[in-house]
């Protein structure tokens, strides 16, 4: 981010640290980013088509209401 020059010696030095801050939070953003992004890979194992998995409701529509819907 770059900010106006001020008149105001204050404000100039709150900017500045204020953008510094924010440089160091993308910095640890794009670091942290990177991280995940290894750990996804080491730990993916795609599923193989006929296998079978354990499905969890909790995120798939459905028409049914839950309390009656057939088990």
């Amino acid at each position: 981010m770059t900010f106006q020059e001020t008149d105001i010696p204050e404000l100039d030095k709150r900017l500045c640290l204020l953008d510094r801050i924010c440089k160091e939070a993308l910095a640890a953003h794009k670091i942290t980013r990177k991280q995940m992004l290894e750990h996804i890979k080491s730990d993916f194992k795609p599923f193989k088509k006929g296998q079978e998995v354990w499905l969890e409701d909790r995120n798939l529509k459905t028409m049914y209401n839950k309390k009656i819907k057939p088990k």
